[in-house]
């Protein structure tokens, strides 16, 4: 195995006239999708770029991000992608942390790229859409992997750092074939497949998990900065997309949506979620519509996926994650470390190719991350009698009231089954006689919406689960990926809310 970069040099020999990237009305081959590879890499050892350096990309989605990838991977070098989101204090952090000598950006970040240019001199950076790239393709390419071992990093991905500076993962070329031959297989990617990507490949799921296992397989890759839903909408009628991966939220906006009901979805054979539970109502609604829904688990330091649930249990299994991936293994365990049986609560944990080497400079939180070779996902989760995967809640959000465990995820499905909560998060505030008590975070197409209207589903939860007050919101805050932010909802209403103050936001 000479590593990841293998596969467009094999796409381009077995099948060179075959489209490999749409993007912005173009449509590449992949005869030029590893000219660019190689070129790329070409060019990166001309400037000294040498095994093991680390080479960053910060970008929007443009073919290029997924070249520099797999040019990079080719001679040795570990690709860094950059959060576009991120501030230029939390830019520099990374920069420093992983040790980049090389930059790749497009000129939307220009002003961003000054911020840290004495870290990552101009000299050391390439504008992915500009005359440099041209002068860095326009050497000599490099054909073949060389010296690449399967257990050689490929990657470094930090993760979200919702609690203090993020942890940055180390994945080899091991574990990212591994992850793209099982997501492949999940999803029965074959070379006449086509992918939607609207969501940054500088998150783990888009670039992993979903455009690699179509790098591999030589099928076709629809490449967007971003998608409105008609975009999506018109990507599956007029471009036949098969496969879609993407949040609840989007499948959520797309069902409602006035499209929705008469779309041409007879093609998409594979709707993957993740991220998030997806709610029984929604899956439902795509069922109604010959769509299987099916939802998935996984986290950075997996390489993006461990779970998936497999299209033909999608009816039967509404609401689980899934079972475990091609390779992989899972247990679930309670606090004393002794394995649960179905039907009860405990810590997932994950072991397999596709999970990680280590966390960069951290061998405390390495060493904190894995019970042996199984990795702590802090996720926690419950098996039914056919060993198919719930999600419960992240053990950090659980909240416990009157000394019971309650999972704001279990609150949210419930409160998701009502017709006027459009989205919904549940955290915790300040209770003197019983610790914690839910809130529930939602938005509404009913602005006076109050928990007596919520009654209905509100039945289906124990008392002491059921929120004690209603906040009406605009929006829910959330990352480019889609998910709540948590902490900033936690941080709004952790306080008891003011004696006769209303339910609404």
């Amino acid at each position: 195995m000479g590593g990841i970069s293998d596969w467009p040099e094999f796409n381009a020999r077995y099948a060179p006239a075959s489209p490999a990237i749409v993007f912005g009305g173009r449509t590449e081959t992949w005869a030029e999708f590893e000219h660019a590879v190689a070129h790329i890499a070409g060019g990166l050892r001309r400037n000294g770029v040498r095994h093991g350096d680390r080479v960053g990309i910060l970008a929007q989605n443009h073919p290029h991000y997924l070249h520099v990838v797999l040019g990079a991977a080719r001679i040795g070098a570990v690709i860094v992608p950059l959060n576009i989101r991120l501030s230029v204090t939390e830019l520099r952090y990374q920069i420093t942390h992983s040790g980049l000598v090389w930059l790749f950006r497009d000129a939307s970040f220009a002003r961003t790229a000054a911020g840290f240019e004495d870290l990552i001199p101009a000299a050391r950076s390439t504008e992915i859409d500009g005359p440099s790239m041209a002068e860095l393709l326009g050497g000599d390419g490099v054909r073949a992997a060389a010296d690449v071992t399967p257990d050689d990093p490929v990657a470094i991905l930090y993760t979200s750092g919702t609690t203090g500076l993020p942890k940055a993962a180390v994945l080899t070329h091991r574990n990212v074939a591994a992850v793209a031959e099982a997501s492949g297989r999940c999803d029965s990617v074959g070379s006449d497949d086509r992918v939607l990507i609207a969501v940054p490949l500088a998150f783990t799921g888009p670039l992993l998990p979903t455009a690699m296992p179509f790098v591999a397989a030589g099928a076709s890759i629809l490449l967007a900065k971003e998608a409105h839903i008609d975009d999506i909408f018109d990507a599956i009628e007029r471009q036949r997309v098969t496969v879609l991966s993407q949040v609840p939220l989007v499948y959520q906006k797309m069902e409602q949506h006035p499209r929705f009901r008469s779309a041409e979805l007879s093609g998409l054979r594979s709707a993957r979620s993740g991220g998030s539970p997806i709610p029984e109502s929604l899956i439902a609604r795509w069922q109604e519509r010959g769509v299987a829904l099916v939802g998935s688990y996984g986290l950075t330091e997996a390489s993006g996926l461990a779970l998936q649930l497999p299209a033909a249990e999608a009816s039967r299994k509404i609401g689980s994650a899934g079972v475990p991936i091609l390779h992989h293994q899972i247990r679930v365990l309670d606090a004393d470390g002794r394995e649960c049986a179905p039907g009860r609560v405990g810590e997932l944990q994950v072991r397999g190719p596709a999970v990680m080497s280590h966390y960069l400079n951290d061998e405390q939180a390495t060493a904190a991350a894995f019970d042996g070779e199984w990795l702590r996902t802090g996720d926690l989760v419950e098996l039914d009698d056919e060993n198919f995967v719930k999600i419960v809640d992240r053990k950090k959000d659980m909240l416990i009231s009157g000394g019971l465990n309650v999972y704001p995820a279990e609150i949210e499905r419930v409160l998701a089954g009502h017709p006027h909560v459009l989205e919904v998060a549940v955290v915790a505030t300040r209770d003197e006689k019983f610790g914690e008590r839910p809130v529930a975070v939602v938005v509404s197409d009913k602005p006076e919406l109050t928990l007596s209207d919520l009654e209905p589903v509100l039945a289906e939860l124990a008392d002491y689960k059921r929120p004690v007050r209603l906040e009406v919101v605009d929006e829910l805050p959330r990352t480019m990926s889609g998910k709540v932010i948590r902490r900033a909802l936690a941080e709004r209403y952790h306080e008891p809310a003011q004696r006769g103050s209303s339910q609404h936001a």
